[in-house]
């Protein structure tokens, strides 16, 4: 519950934040009930869990497939203008960066950290 204290402090926050949050199994939704409080105390945090490949499909109930998929989906010329942080592995991040910049984010408003 450590992670929740500091995660509070996205109420202070005037912009609205959106986590897009994706993980291969439900297993590896880490901070899961933090992040879903989280969101529905605040109404300036959205939560967007996806999981790639569902260990147990009937009983998931977010998203499937890759962020990736999500953004290619999703993101609209009202979003290009917002700023994205991108955190994971190597070609994820790759991956996300390359969907951002196809759908005309511009570079200086994609902020990446790569495991």
């Amino acid at each position: 519950k450590g992670t929740h204290l500091g995660l509070k402090r996205f109420d202070k926050f005037k912009n609205k934040i959106s986590l897009l949050y994706g993980f291969r199994h439900e297993g590896n939704f880490l901070f899961n009930e933090e992040f879903e409080e989280l969101a529905d105390e605040s109404t300036n945090f959205t939560l967007i869990p996806t999981v790639s490949q569902p260990v147990n499909a009937k009983h998931w109930h977010g998203k499937v497939g890759r962020v990736t998929d999500w953004l290619s989906k999703n993101i609209s010329s009202n979003d290009i203008n917002k700023k994205f942080y991108i955190c994971g592995l190597g070609p994820m991040v790759r991956d996300t960066k390359k969907v951002l910049l196809e759908k005309n984010v511009k570079l200086d408003q994609i902020h990446i950290e790569p495991w």
